[in-house]
């Protein structure tokens, strides 16, 4: 993990590479944590914004998103998905019923 700081040791960006570099997260109390994996994963704090780059994949349950891009929202708890040139495969999403 690389993290770039402004002048007050302030973090702005954090980006970890891996195969897969990965996090995990609780998104709400009494929900499954939700584990995400890509092969870039860049976060800016101040927006809490997370960009997974190259065979993005998350995974909250039950229910699986992959990509081969995806951005998250964590303060709005909302993800965009996209395609690349370099991977042009399409989002492929699995959601599976709650329990009544």
């Amino acid at each position: 993990i690389t993290s770039y700081s402004d002048k007050q040791n302030k973090i702005i960006k954090a980006v970890a590479i891996g195969n897969p570099a990965r996090f995990q997260t609780e998104t709400k109390i009494n929900q499954p944590v939700l584990f995400a994996q890509a092969s870039t994963i860049i976060y800016y704090p101040s927006t809490q914004m997370a960009y997974l780059i190259g065979n993005a994949v998350v995974i909250q349950g039950k229910n699986t998103l992959k990509s081969p891009w995806i951005a998250y929202n964590m303060k709005q708890g909302s993800i965009q998905t996209n395609s690349t040139k370099e991977q042009p495969q399409r989002t492929t999403i699995i959601i599976q019923p709650q329990a009544k």
